[in-house]
């Protein structure tokens, strides 16, 4: 089982052999169980175990990821760093001894302190097990991805009505069917053929959910006028209620409510400086 890890030198490394067996044994993971309270066998479960673990893939602080409120560094990166502190303990005492008018010495595992070395193989058998673990969930969300794809409905199919689902983190990730992503650290609708694509969801909330429970509404006490007025005419009874309901009723693209006004959308920092470099570029 053990994976080889080769350093400046050929052959087994026992200790490494013993931690990587170890570290992969109990990856939860590897045994597609649950994990920093995120259940893989979801999509938005397996984005956010592998955010966990590489960090944040947008512009917003790569190499960390958003946990209540406030970013902490993900797993590789960390273990990264621990490496090259390890790394630069073992090159300190090198130059000690090259300080002290000794010959230096090889630079190799086997000559490293006992502690010093354990603590590198241990981590270069961390770094083995989290990759495996990465290349792991990489797969789960791509066949998730495409068995959403086809179970998924189409969005905005009833209007926009702030039904949303999030991750363990709390972090929206789709909103009336619709894709979100954190941009710029804030969760915006980034579904490509979405009228809305690059609104911040605190947008969609602020100003398209009044706006469209207005335009039902409105409809609705039309249906009732014309129901009112034919009751009269044929001497039926005035109904209080219009049997129209807006309420599971499809509707068309066209009906949807526009963008709101004033309201500018939250790009990518890198496409808003390119766009701005577009704008005065025109000027």
């Amino acid at each position: 089982m053990a994976k080889r890890y080769e350093f400046r030198e050929t052959g087994t490394q026992p200790l490494y052999d013993q931690h990587y067996n170890h570290q992969r044994l109990a990856s939860h993971i590897l045994r597609g169980e649950n994990t920093f309270g995120s259940n893989i066998s979801d999509l938005s479960g397996c984005r956010t175990a592998l955010a966990m673990l590489t960090g944040n893939s947008g512009v917003t602080n790569p190499g960390y990821y958003a946990s209540e409120n406030t970013w902490k560094i993900a797993v590789i990166p960390s273990l990264e760093l621990d490496e090259k502190i390890i790394q630069l303990d073992w090159i300190n005492r090198q130059r000690m001894v090259v300080n002290s008018g000794k010959r230096p010495i090889a630079d190799t595992l086997d000559n490293m302190p006992a502690n010093l070395k354990e603590k590198l193989l241990k981590n270069f058998a961390c770094q083995d097990v989290v990759a495996e673990e990465v290349t792991w969930l990489l797969k789960k969300i791509e066949e998730l991805s495409a068995t959403t794809t086809k179970a998924k409905t189409e969005f905005l199919k009833f209007g926009p009505k702030g039904n949303c689902k999030a991750n363990a983190a709390g972090i929206i990730y789709i909103l009336d069917g619709q894709t979100v992503s954190l941009v710029n650290g804030i969760p915006t609708i980034t579904e490509p053929t979405s009228p809305y694509l690059n609104l911040c969801c605190a947008d969609y909330f602020d100003f398209l959910l009044p706006a469209w429970h207005r335009r039902c509404k409105e409809i609705e006490a039309d249906h009732l006028k014309h129901e009112i007025a034919e009751a009269r005419e044929s001497g039926n009874p005035v109904p209080k209620f219009s049997s129209y309901s807006s309420v599971g009723r499809v509707v068309s693209r066209k009906s949807l409510p526009p963008w709101p006004d004033n309201v500018k959308p939250n790009l990518p920092k890198a496409e808003v400086v390119a766009e701005e470099i577009k704008r005065t570029k025109k000027k």
